[in-house]
C-alpha cells in the first residue's frame, strides 16, 4: 500500500502484511483534505474465494430432486441453474409405419439445455456434478418471462432436423416473447395412423412384389397409412426475471459523542440483499476508507455470515483511515446492521457522519422468481393411436398406383394433418446436442415383433362366400379351388377339386336318377358351360378372366327340375 506517514505513524510488518499504527489523538480534518485508496492483502486469512468459481459445494446441498430450478448469485450477478434428470420415453417408427406401427420405451439422463436463443450458459467444469452444464449455469439476457420445458416428437429417421434425429427429449430455456414460445407451444398428442380394409382382393402386396418374407395383409389390406405426427412437451418451470431497484446501505448516528461517552454510527445493509458487493466509507473529502472485501453470497446475512465476515471486512476497510486504525470497533446488530464505535483516541470525541461510497451492494440487476411446475423423474410415455380401419369394396386395386402410404411419402409426408407443426419443430435450432445420456438404449424393434405378414396369406385367403373361387400361386403355377357351398342342402361330393390355369368357367353340374333331382352335385370346369340335358344340369359359378376369377354366384344355390312329355327338361335355379 501507499501511505503519507507523519507523526504518530508506524509502519509495522508480519506475516499478515504490512500495517500502519496509529499512535495519535483524533483532529478533525481541516481545508480540502486528501483522499487515501487502499489494497490490503491478508494472505494468511482463511476466508473462502467468494467472487466466482470454484463454486461452494452444490452436490453437499440436501434436496436436490431431478430438474429442480434454482437461482444462485456469483460475484455481483444472479443466474439460474437446474438440476439434471431423468427423462423415461417413448420412440416409434413414424412415419415409416407402412409394414406396422412398433415403438420401445428408453430413458435418458438430460445434462444440458439444448435449446436456450440469447441464453448464454456457462459450464462449471464439474462433469460429475448433479447440476446441468457440469455444474454451471445459465445467464438470462434481460428481465421478462421465460420457459424452461422438455419436449419430444415421434419422428426420428424422416426428419432433416439434427435435433429431432436424436430421438430424445430435449429441455429449452427461452422468453415468451421469443418466436420459440409458438412453436414449443404446440398441440400435444400422440401419433395416429389408419389403414383401409378392401374386400376385393389386391395385387401387389403379395411377397413377390413387395419383396417381404410373405405376403401383407392377406392381399386385402392397404399399408397402414400415418396421418399425425406425435408430440409431447411439459413445463419444467416458469421464471420471471425483473430489474429491481438497487437499495444502498444507510449510514445513521446511533449515539452521539458525548463527555462521558463515545460516538456510535449504525450501517444498514439491503435486507433482501441477493449478491455480493462492497463499498467504502467517505468522512471528508481525502478521508475514505478501504474498499471492503465481498461477502459469501450463498448465505443468508442472519445465519452468521455477517458476524463471521462481513463485520471483520468492515474492520478491515476502516483501517485504511491512519486516524482510524486501532480507534474503532465494530459489531454486529439483528443480522443486517454494523455498529462503529469509536474508542480509544477518538473516545468521547464527535466524529463526522461517514456517507456510503462506490457502492456496489444491493439487489442484482436482475432477479429470478421460479414456478416449479415439474420436479423428478419426467414420463413422457406416447404410444401411436391407431384410429381404426376403413372397410371398402373397390376392384383392380393396385398397391403402386392405388395405396396413399406411397402418395405420402413421395410428397415429403405433408399429406399428414399436423404437418405445419412438424415444419416449426424442425425449424427450432440446437445450440447443443450433446446433452443426454442414454440410460436404456432401444432394441431393434423389427426382430421381435407382430408381423402382418404371412407366407401364401393371399393365396390362402378366407372364403368371402359360398362358391367362392380362390387363385393360388406356387412359384409360377397357379390354380383355383372353391369355397364350399350347397345345391338344395347337398355339398358338392369333390369339393377338393383343383381347377388347372386355362379354364374359362367354373360351374356346377347336377345329375337325374328318375324322379330324384338333384342325386349327385359336382364342381366341373372347362372352356365354355355344358348344354343341359334331361340328365344333367348346369350354372356357372365363375368366369376365369385373365387369369383372375371373376365371382358369378356369390351364395348357395337352390335348383328345380321340370319335364313334360317329350319336351327337354327345364331347370331353374335361384340365390340361397
Amino acid at each position: 500500500m501507499s501511505l503519507q506517514p507523519g507523526n504518530g505513524f508506524n509502519f509495522v510488518s508480519s506475516s499478515q502484511g504490512t500495517s500502519l499504527d496509529i499512535d495519535k489523538p483524533w483532529t478533525p480534518p481541516t481545508g480540502g483534505g486528501m483522499i487515501a485508496g487502499f489494497g490490503f492483502s491478508f494472505p494468511d486469512i482463511p476466508f473462502p474465494d467468494i467472487n466466482g468459481p470454484p463454486l461452494p459445494d452444490f452436490e453437499a446441498l440436501v434436496g436436490i430432486n431431478q430438474f429442480k430450478v434454482q437461482t444462485l448469485v456469483v460475484g455481483n450477478l444472479q443466474f439460474v441453474r437446474i438440476a439434471c434428470g431423468a427423462v423415461n420415453f417413448t420412440v416409434s417408427n413414424m412415419p415409416e409405419v407402412f409394414k406396422g406401427v412398433a415403438y420401445d420405451e428408453r430413458q435418458a439422463w438430460i445434462t444440458k439445455a439444448a435449446v436456450r436463443p440469447g441464453i448464454t450458459a456457462v459450464n462449471g467444469g464439474n462433469p460429475g456434478s448433479a447440476w446441468m452444464e457440469d455444474g454451471g449455469w445459465y445467464q438470462m439476457p434481460s428481465g421478462g418471462t421465460y420457459y424452461v420445458t422438455i419436449s419430444k416428437m415421434d419422428i426420428a429417421a424422416a426428419s432433416s432436423s439434427e435435433l429431432l434425429q436424436q430421438a430424445v427429449p430435449f429441455v429449452s430455456i427461452f422468453s415468451d416473447s421469443d418466436a420459440l414460445y409458438s412453436k414449443i407451444f404446440s398441440e400435444t398428442g400422440p401419433s395416429q395412423y389408419i389403414n383401409t380394409t378392401n374386400v376385393q382382393k389386391m395385387e401387389g402386396y403379395d411377397a413377390t412384389s413387395t419383396g417381404l418374407t410373405g405376403d401383407f395383409g392377406n392381399c386385402h389390406t392397404t399399408w397402414f397409412l400415418p396421418v399425425k405426427w406425435g408430440y409431447a412437451c411439459k413445463i419444467i418451470a416458469v421464471i420471471e426475471a425483473t430489474t429491481p431497484t438497487i437499495v444502498a446501505p444507510t449510514v445513521s448516528v446511533v449515539h452521539a459523542a458525548t463527555n462521558t461517552s463515545s460516538e456510535v454510527h449504525r450501517i444498514t445493509l439491503p435486507p433482501d440483499m441477493k449478491k455480493s458487493g462492497s463499498f467504502q466509507l467517505q468522512y471528508q473529502p481525502g478521508f475514505t476508507s478501504d474498499t471492503t472485501d465481498p461477502f459469501d453470497p450463498f448465505n443468508p446475512l442472519n445465519s452468521g455470515n455477517l458476524t463471521g465476515q462481513f463485520q471483520w471486512n468492515l474492520a478491515q476497510a476502516l483501517k485504511g483511515i491512519q486516524s482510524l486504525r486501532g480507534n474503532t470497533s465494530v459489531t454486529t446488530v439483528d443480522g443486517n446492521k454494523l455498529d462503529i464505535t469509536y474508542q480509544n483516541a477518538l473516545a468521547n470525541t464527535p466524529v463526522d457522519l461517514p456517507s456510503i461510497f462506490n457502492n456496489t451492494i444491493g439487489i442484482p440487476s436482475i432477479t429470478f422468481f421460479v414456478k416449479q411446475q415439474v420436479e423428478g423423474s419426467i414420463h413422457m410415455i406416447s404410444p401411436p393411436q391407431f384410429l381404426g380401419t376403413t372397410l371398402m369394396n373397390v376392384p383392380n386395386w393396385v398397391e403402386s398406383e392405388d395405396d396413399p402410404y406411397n402418395e405420402y411419402e413421395d410428397n415429403d409426408w405433408n399429406d399428414i394433418s399436423n404437418y405445419l407443426q412438424k415444419d416449426d419443430i424442425e425449424s427450432i435450432t440446437a445450440d447443443e446436442l450433446d446433452y443426454y445420456i442414454l440410460m436404456l438404449s432401444p432394441n431393434d424393434w423389427t426382430s421381435a415383433n407382430y408381423s402382418w405378414t404371412k407366407v401364401d396369406g393371399c393365396s390362402d385367403e378366407a372364403c368371402a362366400h359360398p362358391f367362392f373361387v380362390k387363385k393360388q400361386t406356387s412359384g409360377e403355377t397357379v390354380t383355383y379351388t372353391v369355397c364350399t357351398g350347397m345345391v338344395n342342402n347337398i355339398v358338392p361330393s369333390n369339393m377338393d377339386v383343383v381347377i388347372s390355369l386355362g379354364a374359362a368357367y367354373v360351374y356346377i353340374s347336377c345329375t337325374v336318377s328318375g324322379s330324384n333331382y338333384p342325386v349327385d352335385v359336382t364342381i366341373g370346369s372347362g372352356g365354355s358351360i355344358p348344354a343341359d340335358t334331361d340328365s344333367n344340369s348346369y350354372i356357372a359359378i365363375a368366369q376365369i378372366v385373365d387369369d383372375q376369377p371373376e365371382q358369378l354366384v356369390s351364395s348357395s344355390l337352390w335348383t328345380e327340375r321340370f319335364k313334360c312329355g317329350m319336351e327337354p327338361a327345364k331347370y331353374w335355379w335361384s340365390n340361397v
